[in-house]
């Protein structure tokens, strides 16, 4: 039995970590350990979520084309059929991510966003949009967002 120095509770050794040397047994119990760790995790949590949406903008290593890649086989893995059945079993849940796709889009003048301005996919014969066309879009959308924001 040992006393741990931070709860103060006699418990076994086997409640006890082991030092990286693997001789040394930490004065801190499996609990106390945990709970610290628990602690520093949460406090860093901001920081590494900004670290990785650094990377993830920037695409060190490749990482947004890994998970778009990723994205891509699950969508081939699962078809659009599986889409297609969900949204109908879920109206309310389609509508509303929908609406937040859209939303994102108009944010971003999104070249989805755009097209669909230029041309709607399913009321329009057109499929496919010049990328030029698609920018000159773009830019009268910001040209006539400033003037509203200077009004």
């Amino acid at each position: 039995m040992k006393t741990c120095t931070v709860c103060g509770k006699e418990k076994p050794e086997g409640d006890y970590r082991l030092h990286s040397d693997k001789k040394t047994v930490m004065r801190y119990c499996n609990d106390c350990h945990l709970a610290k760790r628990r602690a520093q995790h949460s406090t860093k949590r901001e920081e590494r979520n900004a670290q990785f949406r650094a990377r993830y903008a920037a695409n060190v290593n490749g990482v947004k084309d890994k998970h778009a890649a990723a994205r891509k086989a699950k969508y081939a893995k699962q078809g659009r059929a599986a889409l297609i059945a969900w949204a109908a079993e879920n109206p309310e849940k389609a509508a509303e991510a929908n609406r937040k796709k859209m939303k994102r889009g108009r944010e971003r003048l999104s070249d989805y966003y755009v097209r669909r301005l230029l041309c709607h996919p399913e009321r329009s014969e057109v499929k496919q949009v010049p990328e030029i066309l698609i920018e000159c879009k773009r830019l009268q959308l910001m040209i006539e967002r400033e003037c509203r924001e200077k009004r």
